[in-house]
Protein backbone atom coordinates (compact mmCIF):
# COMPACT_ATOMS: atom_id res chain seq x y z
CA UNK A 1 0.00 0.00 0.00
CA UNK A 2 2.65 2.08 0.64
CA UNK A 3 4.42 4.10 -2.28
CA UNK A 4 8.09 4.52 -2.50
CA UNK A 5 9.08 8.36 -1.79
CA UNK A 6 5.94 9.68 -3.37
CA UNK A 7 6.56 13.22 -1.90
CA UNK A 8 10.31 13.56 -2.19
CA UNK A 9 11.00 17.41 -3.13
CA UNK A 10 7.46 18.37 -1.16
CA UNK A 11 7.03 20.88 1.18
CA UNK A 12 3.63 21.77 3.40
CA UNK A 13 3.53 24.75 5.85
CA UNK A 14 0.28 24.65 7.80
CA UNK A 15 -1.03 26.50 11.11
CA UNK A 16 -3.08 25.08 13.70
CA UNK A 17 -4.82 28.32 15.70
CA UNK A 18 -3.87 26.87 19.19
CA UNK A 19 -0.34 25.21 18.58
CA UNK A 20 1.61 27.37 15.73
CA UNK A 21 2.81 26.89 12.44
CA UNK A 22 4.79 23.70 11.06
CA UNK A 23 6.80 22.97 8.28
CA UNK A 24 6.83 19.23 6.77
CA UNK A 25 9.82 18.99 3.81
CA UNK A 26 10.08 15.65 2.01
CA UNK A 27 13.14 14.37 1.02
CA UNK A 28 15.22 11.20 -0.06
CA UNK A 29 12.47 9.01 1.17
CA UNK A 30 12.54 11.03 4.91
CA UNK A 31 10.42 13.24 6.53
CA UNK A 32 12.02 16.44 8.42
CA UNK A 33 9.61 18.84 10.37
CA UNK A 34 10.31 22.13 11.91
CA UNK A 35 7.69 24.62 14.23
CA UNK A 36 8.40 28.12 12.41
CA UNK A 37 5.83 30.26 15.09
CA UNK A 38 3.85 29.81 18.03
CA UNK A 39 4.64 27.96 21.43
CA UNK A 40 6.68 24.65 19.97
CA UNK A 41 8.84 27.10 17.28
CA UNK A 42 12.62 26.01 16.98
CA UNK A 43 11.33 22.26 17.60
CA UNK A 44 11.60 20.23 14.57
CA UNK A 45 13.16 16.36 13.69
CA UNK A 46 15.21 15.40 10.77
CA UNK A 47 15.75 12.33 9.03
CA UNK A 48 12.48 10.29 9.86
CA UNK A 49 10.93 7.37 7.87
CA UNK A 50 7.67 8.06 6.85
CA UNK A 51 4.54 6.23 5.03
CA UNK A 52 2.48 8.23 2.79
CA UNK A 53 -0.31 7.38 0.26
CA UNK A 54 -2.56 9.27 -2.34
CA UNK A 55 -5.68 8.67 -1.03
CA UNK A 56 -7.92 10.42 -4.09
CA UNK A 57 -6.28 13.47 -5.78
CA UNK A 58 -5.84 16.32 -3.42
CA UNK A 59 -5.48 13.73 0.01
CA UNK A 60 -2.85 12.30 0.92
CA UNK A 61 -2.41 10.05 3.94
CA UNK A 62 0.82 9.96 5.80
CA UNK A 63 2.09 8.49 8.92
CA UNK A 64 5.70 8.27 10.43
CA UNK A 65 7.15 6.77 13.90
CA UNK A 66 10.37 9.01 16.02
CA UNK A 67 12.02 6.01 17.69
CA UNK A 68 14.15 8.51 19.82
CA UNK A 69 10.76 9.48 21.83
CA UNK A 70 8.38 7.19 21.12
CA UNK A 71 6.21 9.69 18.94
CA UNK A 72 3.86 8.55 16.26
CA UNK A 73 2.27 10.92 14.04
CA UNK A 74 -0.78 10.78 11.01
CA UNK A 75 -1.46 13.37 8.71
CA UNK A 76 -4.20 13.77 6.23
CA UNK A 77 -3.51 16.63 4.14
CA UNK A 78 -6.60 17.94 2.26
CA UNK A 79 -5.01 20.30 -0.40
CA UNK A 80 -8.85 20.49 -1.75
CA UNK A 81 -9.71 22.24 1.33
CA UNK A 82 -6.61 23.62 2.19
CA UNK A 83 -6.57 21.87 5.55
CA UNK A 84 -4.45 19.27 7.53
CA UNK A 85 -5.91 17.08 10.20
CA UNK A 86 -3.52 15.50 12.50
CA UNK A 87 -3.02 12.48 15.08
CA UNK A 88 -0.49 12.19 17.50
CA UNK A 89 0.67 9.89 20.25
CA UNK A 90 3.70 11.76 21.09
CA UNK A 91 6.12 10.56 24.04
CA UNK A 92 4.61 7.47 24.59
CA UNK A 93 4.47 5.83 27.83
CA UNK A 94 6.37 8.26 29.27
CA UNK A 95 5.21 11.23 32.23
CA UNK A 96 5.01 13.83 29.57
CA UNK A 97 3.03 11.20 27.03
CA UNK A 98 0.63 13.99 24.71
CA UNK A 99 -2.28 12.67 22.56
CA UNK A 100 -3.08 15.29 19.56
CA UNK A 101 -6.00 15.41 17.66
CA UNK A 102 -6.19 19.04 16.11
CA UNK A 103 -7.13 20.74 12.32
CA UNK A 104 -4.45 23.31 10.73
CA UNK A 105 -5.02 25.35 7.90
CA UNK A 106 -2.59 24.78 4.84
CA UNK A 107 -0.54 28.57 4.49
CA UNK A 108 1.92 27.02 1.74
CA UNK A 109 1.81 23.97 -0.08
CA UNK A 110 4.87 22.68 -2.63
CA UNK A 111 2.89 19.92 -3.59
Amino acid sequence: MNQTNPLDGKTITYTYDDLGTVRVSFKDGLVSFEWIAGPFAGMGRTGIDYNAKLIVPGIWFINWYEKNDASFVTLLINLNDQKVHSSGLLNATKDDEAILFHEAKIESSGF
